[in-house]
């Protein structure tokens, strides 16, 4: 009896020694309790919030260039767009995220709907009516984002409804003061040399991909520029389908 009870006495001394040998050798994993974070607090946006933002931009980008082209060209446009909100359609969005999504689907849209009655013929003046309403459908926007991120989201600008009068592509439009910069015709299209600063108004000219301009001046939002090409027909052409070489901020704004 007392052999088995110094056996036990043994056991229990190496099973202890063996279990203080492992611990040293293989440390306690280390519990790290989990900090519950809101889904969409402006410190941790979800990977969606930047998707649709992103996904927004993109198809503002797309939208300004298509409606400085030519009807025929638009259709490309109109690919690229649908493929934004396609992104847009099939990105998995947190509960939190749903009015962002949903309101940016509303505006897409709306936008794609006009530019392919444009491309089937509707009347240019009442597509970009139908735009300048459409931008109305940006606020749910903007509130979402500002909900999201707590700041405040510059509106987008409404575009300019068409004037009652339209200068002349042949009349030379005088810029007093205006310090003038050289740029070129960057976009592989041409792009057209239109009586006034936006694209409702008309043109009779398009430059050719290469041509080199004179810039005169430019409007107040810096997106068009006053032009004289080398035959000296003045104009107004789209800042982002030409290379300007210089600051566009140096440039004399034209009422």
């Amino acid at each position: 009896m007392r052999v088995l009870k110094a056996a036990a006495f043994l056991a229990i001394i190496v099973f202890c020694g063996w279990a203080l040998w492992s611990s040293s050798r293989s440390p306690a994993p280390t519990v790290i309790l989990a900090i519950p974070t809101p889904e969409c607090s402006p410190q941790a946006l979800p990977p969606s919030y930047y998707t649709l933002t992103n996904s927004m931009r993109a198809f503002d980008d797309a939208l300004l260039l298509a409606v400085n082209l030519p009807r025929e060209q638009v259709v490309q446009q109109v690919e690229r767009l649908q493929e934004l909100r396609r992104t847009v359609e099939a990105e998995t969005a947190p509960a939190c995220m749903q009015t962002f999504k949903s309101s940016l689907l509303a505006y897409m849209n709306r936008v794609l709907e006009l530019l392919v009655a444009f491309v089937g013929g509707a009347a240019p003046d009442l597509v970009m009516r139908g735009l300048t309403q459409a931008t109305e459908l940006r606020l749910p926007i903007q509130e979402a984002i500002a909900a999201l991120t707590g700041v405040t989201v510059t509106p987008y600008p409404t575009m300019q409804p068409l004037p009652e009068a339209t200068q002349s592509s042949d009349v030379s439009i005088p810029v007093t003061g205006a310090s003038t910069l050289q740029a070129i015709v960057s976009h592989t299209e041409g792009v057209n040399l239109r009586e006034g600063p936006g694209v409702l108004f008309s043109f009779d000219v398009v430059l050719a991909s290469g041509t080199p301009l004179q810039v005169l001046g430019s409007d107040s939002s810096r997106q068009w520029l006053l032009v004289s090409d080398p035959q000296g027909q003045q104009g107004w052409v789209f800042l982002p389908l030409v290379t300007l070489e210089g600051d566009v901020n140096s440039l004399s704004v034209v009422e």
